[in-house]
């Protein structure tokens, strides 16, 4: 699942957490009667606390499967798009890999959209597919993706396989249709 989904949880766990210790404040005050003590104790827990969480955030980024692939598509293909012309337009599920690399981008569904499509059209004939790691995933493969394999001619420019021969991730240059 994406990180950005826990974004939400986190006010109510800092507002639970912030009582919390205040509970435990209280209830170690009420037994040792020195604030310093009391606020060394209640370091003590977090830290402790971080200790048993940490086995749990320590996996390399290399035995994730997702995130091995992920790298290997935005590696490549980082270093692919140096190479083309700077009019060209990406239609990706993430556009902004390609644009912090100022490379025109727009998301994928755009190109489910014919008037967008044909205004791209005729600002260039430069338009690129990222069928990347998204478009390996469902619903998108057989959605968004599927509609512009089916809509257009496109021709294969650039891929990456990942590790394992599987998935391929490949650039394909759009054909203008109009």
């Amino acid at each position: 699942m994406d990180v950005r989904y826990s974004l939400s949880g986190y006010p109510p766990l800092i507002i639970l957490g912030g009582y919390g210790m205040y509970f435990i404040h209280q209830m170690i005050k009420k037994k040792i009667k020195r604030d310093t003590l009391v606020s060394f104790v209640l370091v003590a827990i977090v830290l402790i606390s971080f200790y048993f969480y940490l086995p749990s955030i320590s996996t390399p980024a290399e035995d994730i499967g997702e995130a091995n692939q992920a790298r290997i598509y935005h590696d490549y293909f980082i270093e692919f798009v140096k190479e083309l012309d700077k009019n060209c337009y990406i239609l990706s599920h993430v556009p902004s890999m390609y644009l912090v690399q100022d490379i025109g981008s727009l998301q994928t569904w755009n190109g489910q959209n014919e008037k967008m499509m044909k205004e791209l059209f005729q600002k260039t004939d430069c338009i690129i597919f990222d069928d990347g790691f998204w478009c390996n995933l469902e619903p998108y493969k057989s959605s968004v993706c599927k509609h512009i394999f089916d809509r257009f001619e496109l021709v294969d420019i650039a891929s990456v396989t990942a590790k394992a021969g599987k998935p391929t991730y490949t650039l394909y240059k759009v054909v203008n249709p109009y």
